[in-house]
């Protein structure tokens, strides 16, 4: 199971030098290793935080009328706490995500999923509009582990050549839940008061505790084998330490450096910086639909919840959008085995999701008319949501298989710029739609989305080139070049 090292120098508590200890490649309890049944029942229990992230993030916006004639304010202050709870989604991981390194995966799940469900309590009996804020601020802290930490039990628990439909299925869940909550939010609105949301989003959430501390596993192979090292230290009565785990590396550190290199990355590396503008625009504009389809879907008389419904378009585009994926993921094995799968290949259905996408906001914009039967605009919505879909997890594959040992900055950057947007955004969308109407808004949005859309176009031609330009690409690509020299050089004195 472990393979042990002699340290060459140090000693350890005992005063002899330490022993290191390492997984044995894909051996025992490695999670990659471990019974695929396994592996999904841990990633489905994971998603349970997030599903509950995703429906509080798009149920809110559902409360608007109630609440604002409650305390006296417009809708435009009452939509601030979407950006509340979306800012504190995006910037959170910055800082938190260390605590993984050092607590596990599971621990921090559980500290925080037990913060954000009381925060459920303040909004629900919110004596004023204040009190809602604070309490949105908070539970968006603490919901930002459930909401980006499910990527990384996928890495924990597959390797990279296999982690494309589990991914996929994630990020299906994801869109079905935002569709789920705000038509659940939706329907509570009209048939009961608006903190009712609020008490059964806190039931689900206290309902997903229970099953975590039940079901939920530690993934991270690098605590695992920490844990171990203290076991066998405690049994030999001789320390162990995991290989390549440095004890000198402080928090503060480990904090500035998840900071820092995102940023680095957006300013420096153009794949970085043109897929985060691209992601975050089109994801932004999820959050703009929460509160555009009262205004699209005006002209045929549909009641508010009746109007909120369309947004299980997000479930029926990410079922599309999930097929499609499992035909990329054949493209890509298909490329692989002939030794052809340049990062690129990640991108080919990133390429008719950019059509989609800008088409969807114009065939929306352009058909909301009475005389044209709602399906045609639905149909529009549907394909926004199935290129929607595919964005985000062509994106998040594509950075990965370019950055490879940095991946996790360059997907850091993506959804810092995609969380933050749709915060920031998520209070435009009444200022728009009054200002605009529906058909000059959404030619608007269509256009934007149209000219980001390029981005998978001009990687897909010249992603090469860009990526021998790259600093980071070019020091992954010299390092794999000597780890094969150096392979060679073994062998040839074998």
């Amino acid at each position: 199971m472990y393979d042990h090292h002699e340290a060459l120098s140090g000693k350890g508590d005992d005063g002899q030098k330490p022993t290191y200890i390492d997984w044995a490649e894909y051996e025992g309890e490695h999670p990659w290793s471990w019974p695929e049944r396994s592996k999904w029942f841990g990633l489905g229990v994971a998603i349970l935080f997030n599903s509950s992230t995703a429906m509080n993030a798009t149920g809110y916006s559902t409360t608007t009328e109630q609440g604002t004639r409650e305390f006296g304010l417009d809708d435009i202050e009452w939509l601030t706490g979407t950006t509340a709870y979306m800012v504190p989604v995006a910037l959170a991981p910055l800082f938190l995500s260390p605590l993984s390194e050092v607590f596990g995966r599971r621990n921090l799940c559980l500290i925080t999923i037990f913060i954000y469900t009381m925060m459920y309590l303040p909004q629900a009996l919110a004596p004023n509009f204040a009190s809602i804020i604070v309490g949105r601020i908070i539970q968006g802290v603490a919901g930002s582990v459930g909401n980006t930490m499910v990527g990384g039990f996928v890495a924990d628990l597959w390797p990279k050549s296999k982690r494309s439909v589990p991914m996929s299925f994630f990020v299906l869940m994801v869109m079905t839940s935002q569709g789920i909550g705000s038509t659940a939010c939706a329907w509570t609105v009209q048939y009961h008061s608006w903190r009712i949301i609020f008490w059964w989003q806190a039931a689900v959430a206290l309902a997903t505790f229970g099953v975590m501390c039940i079901w939920l596993p530690e993934t991270r192979a690098d605590v695992l084998l920490a844990w171990k090292a203290k076991k066998l230290t405690k049994e030999t009565g001789r320390t162990h330490f995991a290989k390549g785990h440095d004890e000198h590396v402080s928090m503060l550190q480990t904090i500035k450096h998840n900071c820092s290199r995102p940023v680095l990355f957006f300013t420096t590396e153009p794949i970085v910086t043109s897929l985060s503008l691209w992601g975050g625009f089109v994801w932004a504009v999820v959050f703009l639909s929460l509160r555009g389809v009262k205004y699209v879907f005006a002209p045929y008389g549909l009641s508010a919840a009746l109007k909120s419904t369309t947004l299980m378009a997000y479930a029926a585009g990410g079922l599309l959008g999930f097929f499609s994926n499992l035909h990329g993921a054949r493209i890509y094995s298909r490329a692989l085995a002939k030794g052809k799968a340049r990062p690129e290949t990640r991108l080919i259905w990133s390429m008719p999701a950019a059509v989609l996408t800008a088409a969807g906001l114009f065939w929306m914009g352009w058909t909301a008319r009475e005389s044209i039967s709602i399906a045609v605009p639905i149909i529009g919505f549907i394909g926004f949501a199935w290129g929607n879909y595919i964005i985000y997890t062509s994106v998040l594959v594509y950075l990965a298989d370019c950055f490879e040992t940095y991946s996790s900055s360059a997907i850091a950057c993506q959804a810092l710029m995609r969380n933050a947007t749709a915060g920031v955004l998520a209070v435009a969308s009444d200022p728009l739609y009054l200002n605009l109407g529906v058909d000059k808004a959404h030619t608007m949005l269509g256009a934007i989305a149209a000219g980001l859309g390029a981005a998978p176009f001009v990687l897909y031609m010249f992603g090469p080139q860009i990526r021998k330009r790259s600093r980071v690409c070019t020091r992954l690509a010299r390092e794999e070049e000597e780890k094969k020299a150096a392979e060679q050089g073994a062998k040839q004195v074998a």
